[in-house]
């Protein structure tokens, strides 16, 4: 890494740095590796392996070693001091190295020095040599610096080798290592390469940037400006500062330290510091080893003196008395002037007010001064001072005000109070007077009359001095109270108002209030309510009440009806039980000394409570000696909360009826179970459910259906025979018998299970109506053992199962068990299992064996029966199995690669199979017939190849439709041409061959 000095200022105007192309270096040992041998960790080995050894020797280890020898003669002839030894293993193919970890490399450069030789007579001198730098991540080596062969007439020799820049500016493990081999090969005595000398060198450098824009200082001020020294220089580098104008000081936070490290610089400015631009020199260096100098500008500007001004206008105003002049103030900073000013005023004539919008502020900002004088303030021109101040600095302006005369009017009413009753009327006198010699016309007006009142002034309008007689007349109908009167005068652009108090005192009367606008009863019940007459301005006369409104069913009565004033009543308001529910409004009414008063009354009416009940379902079938349930919920209406007694109404004889819960507050829920005796009359009954609570009875009907009891369907399953024998592909017949029990008869469908997949079954009829039969015909397949028929009948709810044991024979291989003696020997196994275990798992396969069985069993008890007889016989059929054995297990193999398909595989294996039989038992006989026919006519004899070609075309399609459609027959027959036309295509082959090779005459 290279050392970088880097500037930056935290000022407004904000530093920024480029780098520039320049660099200082200093040359140093990065690492002697011949002093620092102690320090390594050194390990020797070789093929018989490897281990770490210790610095110093003995040099009589055969491990190796490393260490210092003094005063030692190389094969220079020179005598060394001292020389470092490194000795490899005492083996061929020995080596020892030395690894110094963590050595920094500097950016700069680095070179690998050295001096290395062999210790003079020594036994070998053929040895590799090399330095490189290791990789401890990756396990590698990353570069070697130095590799080389060293022999012993090559002399003492020295070597210098750079490192590239690829490799600086990081940390390595460097690995000195000596091979036991170099150009002639190995040797286990290399034991005498000394080095004089090796170590590693490189450069450091240090480089500083300067800012691009000056660093700008106000006198009394200050700035930072951040100093970032980057490099790999192993050493302290003191900073420092010069040409700096005076007044101006400097300070570094870390003023010296190793690289990399960040100082901040800061600059500070006295008040009185020289101003001007200046030229500064930042310089990193120690001592004389090495030193970086780099300039940036220095602005220094003089100190600024803040101040504000004060500006008003107008300058002067003219206001009538009684009104109010505005002016504008405005204040503006000098020189960065940032304080709060306050405003105040001075001068201010007697009676005047004045307000400031806003009173303070921090400059620039502007007020608003209002003034307002009154009807003392002195007529004439007044000086008024307005100041700003800051606290040290202050400014005043002076503004003019003029006060002029205004005419003006007064108004007045008397007296300031009149007390009256409804009805009667109060006088007023308004008088206006002339103020500075005001003469215009004023116009009255009045304003806050109670309800009820008018208003008669005697002049609404004239020129002062005016008088005016003002009478307010009240009604009976105004509210009694104090009320204020507004007397307004208006003239000349202006208005002034005088106010005086009218009190209005009740007359005699009374008034009805309800203690309820609204009662709520129910049909047949009645409410209470109170009515209050109340009197006022001493009513004492007798007042009569009645009700308004009142609708059929209802019925209102007070206690007592009539009295004097005041008093309260009990109205009672009944409702009968046939009133409709509703709401009904009436009208109270109260009558006496002429007056009438009323008060609305609202009546709701609710209905009755009562209840509801329902009965589910509505009707029910029941079968004599059964029972049939209902489902009885009874609600209640309007809040009914009497018990209801439950019962059934017009029950039949024979019939009983009970409930869950006869009784209960509704809501409540019953279950009713309706129960038929054996002997109940059947037919259809109306019932009658009947609920009665707090007399009222509710009924709902249901029906109820009394069935004849009918005795359950069953019936009897018989098979017969229920045991049976059967060889396989044999059909045979068992006779189902389905025989009635009771009840009346049902269709039943018959249904077989529990054999193998290969059998076949039917039933005809496949269903049968108790009492009857169907026949169960049964075809067996070729899978041998014992199995339980399991055949099932269901109808009507029923089902029923009866079980027919059934064995199928074993097919046996007659000829092949005649010629080997047993039906275990091998040779009959191998035949059995390419059958069973192969063949008849297929549909091609067990149709064609289906039609093998009835070819094979037709005459195959008679040659096994000959062969029993005839040993001779036997020994013959014996040797001539031996080739279809072979043949069938050689197409089984030709077959296997398409075990995944089994229909094809059987295909491939039947064809292999077919052609092999008629190529070895039946191509023999016809190519013997055809030498004979060649013989006799001198020519070969016509074979039919294409005709079996044809046929054999003809038997695969047919194959392949049958597999399509899934039909037996086609396949039986499909298959079986195909065994017959591949064994005629082996017949013929042997004779086609040698018309091949003895060839043929042709005829005359």
């Amino acid at each position: 890494m290279a050392f970088l000095l880097i500037l930056s200022t935290t000022s407004i105007q904000g530093l920024e740095f480029v780098l520039v192309d320049y660099e200082k270096s200093v040359s140093m040992v990065v690492l002697d590796v011949f002093e620092k041998a102690p320090t390594a960790k050194w390990r020797a080995g070789g093929p018989s392996g490897w281990k770490n050894i210790g610095f110093g020797g003995p040099d009589t280890n055969s491990d190796g070693f490393a260490m210092y020898k003094s005063n030692v003669k190389l094969n220079d002839g020179r005598t060394y001091s001292k020389i470092l030894e490194t000795h490899p293993k005492w083996e061929e193919y020995g080596w020892i190295l030395g690894a110094y970890e963590d050595v920094y490399l500097p950016l700069g450069s680095a070179t690998f020095s050295a001096k290395v030789g062999f210790l003079q007579g020594g036994e070998a001198g053929d040895v590799g040599i090399s330095f490189y730098l290791w990789n401890e991540a990756e396990h590698k080596i990353e570069y070697a610096v130095l590799n080389t062969v060293l022999s012993y007439d090559d002399g003492v020799k020295t070597y210098s080798a750079s490192i590239p820049s690829d490799y600086l500016g990081k940390s390595w493990t460097l690995v000195l290592r000596v091979n036991a081999w170099g150009k002639t090969g190995p040797s286990s005595g290399q034991d005498w390469v000394s080095w004089v000398y090796a170590y590693v060198s490189g450069q450091y450098v240090l480089d500083l940037t300067p800012p691009i824009f000056p660093v700008e200082l106000t006198q009394g001020g200050s700035e930072e400006a951040k100093v970032s020294l980057i490099g790999d220089y192993p050493k302290d580098v003191s900073l420092s500062i010069s040409g700096l104008p005076a007044g101006v000081s400097a300070e570094f936070s870390v003023p010296s330290d190793k690289a990399p490290f960040t100082s901040m610089l800061r600059l500070t400015a006295a008040d009185d510091a020289e101003t001007g631009t200046f030229t500064i020199h930042v310089n990193a260096k120690r001592g004389s080893e090495i030193s970086v100098t780099r300039t940036f500008t220095l602005k220094v500007e003089p100190k600024a003196h803040p101040d504000f001004t004060l500006d008003v206008s107008p300058s002067s105003a003219s206001v009538s008395r009684g009104g109010a002049a505005t002016y504008s103030i405005t204040v503006n900073p000098l020189e960065g002037f940032d304080q709060p000013v306050s405003l105040s005023i001075s001068g201010l004539p007697a009676g005047a007010t004045h307000e400031f919008s806003p009173s303070s502020g921090t400059p620039p900002f502007t007020s608003t001064l209002e003034i307002k004088t009154s009807a003392t303030t002195p007529l004439g021109s007044h000086t008024i001072t307005i100041t700003a101040s800051d606290g040290g600095k202050t400014h005043s302006e002076s503004i003019g005000l003029t006060v002029e005369a205004v005419p003006d009017f007064s108004i007045g009413v008397e007296p300031p109070s009149v007390t009256v009753k409804q009805g009667e009327s109060a006088e007023y006198v308004i008088g206006v007077a002339s103020i500075e010699g005001f003469s215009e016309e004023v116009s009255l007006s009045v304003s806050g009359l109670p309800s009820g009142a008018t208003l008669l002034l005697s002049h609404t309008s004239g020129a002062p001095p005016l008088k005016s007689i003002m009478a307010i007349q009240t009604s009976e109908d105004t509210p009694i109270g104090s009320y204020m009167i507004a007397v307004t005068g208006t003239g000349g652009g202006k208005a002034h108002s005088a106010s005086v108090e009218l009190v209005v005192k009740a007359l005699p009367s009374f008034s009805i209030t309800l203690t309820e606008k609204e009662v709520s009863l129910i049909q047949g019940e009645s409410a209470d309510l109170a009515v209050d007459i109340k009197s006022s301005g001493g009513f004492e006369e007798v007042v009569e009440l009645s009700v308004e409104g009142i609708r059929e069913g209802l019925t209102a009565t007070f206690d007592p009806k009539s009295d004097n004033a005041p008093y309260t009543s009990t109205l009672t308001i009944t409702a009968s039980k046939e009133v409709s529910p509703g709401t009904y409004e009436l009208m109270v009414i109260g009558v006496g000394g002429e007056l009438t008063r009323k008060a609305p009354l609202v009546v709701k009416v609710k209905a009755m409570p009562s209840f509801e009940v329902s009965i589910s379902p509505s009707s029910a079938s029941i079968v004599q000696g059964e029972e049939a349930e209902f489902m009885v919920e009874v609600k209640p209406l309007e809040g009914f909360s009497k018990a209801v007694s439950l019962s059934v109404m017009n029950i039949p004889s024979k019939v009983s009826a009970k409930f869950s819960t006869s009784s209960g507050t509704p809501p409540f829920s019953s279950t009713l179970t309706i129960t038929a005796d054996e002997e109940a009359e059947v037919g259809n009954y109306d019932l009658a459910l009947k609920a009665e609570g707090d007399e009222i009875v509710k009924t709902e009907s249901f029906r109820l259906s009394v069935e004849e009891a009918v005795e359950p369907f069953d019936f009897e399953l018989v098979a017969t025979p229920s045991s049976v024998e059967i060889k396989p592909g044999e059909s045979m017949t068992i006779a189902i018998l389905v025989n009635l029990k009771s009840g009346k008869a049902e269709p039943v469908s018959l249904t077989a299970a529990g054999l193998p997949s290969d059998f076949g079954y039917s039933f005809t009829p496949l269903t049968v109506t108790p009492t009857g039969s169907s026949t169960l015909q049964l075809t067996a397949g070729n899978t041998p053992g014992s199995y339980t028929l399991v055949v099932q009948a269901s109808g009507g709810g029923v089902v029923k199962m009866v079980n027919v044991y059934v064995k199928v024979e074993e097919r046996r291989c007659l000829i092949a068990t005649a010629a080997f003696g047993s039906e275990l020997a091998p040779q009959v196994q191998v035949l059995r299992g390419f059958r069973d275990g192969f063949v008849v798992k297929t549909f091609a396969g067990e149709s064609f064996m289906k039609a093998f069985n009835a070819f094979y069993y037709s005459w195959s008890p008679y040659v096994a029966q000959a062969e029993y007889e005839n040993p001779t016989l036997r020994s013959l059929v014996r040797l001539s199995i031996y080739p279809l054995i072979y043949s069938l297990e050689f197409s089984r193999i030709v077959a296997q690669p398409f075990s995944t398909a089994p229909e094809l595989a059987v295909l491939i294996s039947g064809v292999v199979a077919s052609f092999l039989i008629g190529f070895i038992y039946i191509s023999p006989i016809s190519a013997a017939a055809a030498l004979l026919w060649r013989s006799k006519f001198r020519r070969f004899p016509s074979l039919k190849s294409r005709s079996i070609i044809l046929a054999l075309s003809l038997s695969l399609t047919s194959l392949m439709v049958a597999e399509v459609v899934s039909s037996t027959a086609l396949m039986m027959v499909a298959s079986a041409l195909t065994v017959i036309s591949c064994m005629a295509m082996g017949a013929i082959s042997t004779p086609l061959i040698l018309e091949l090779i003895l060839g043929s005459e042709k005829r005359p």
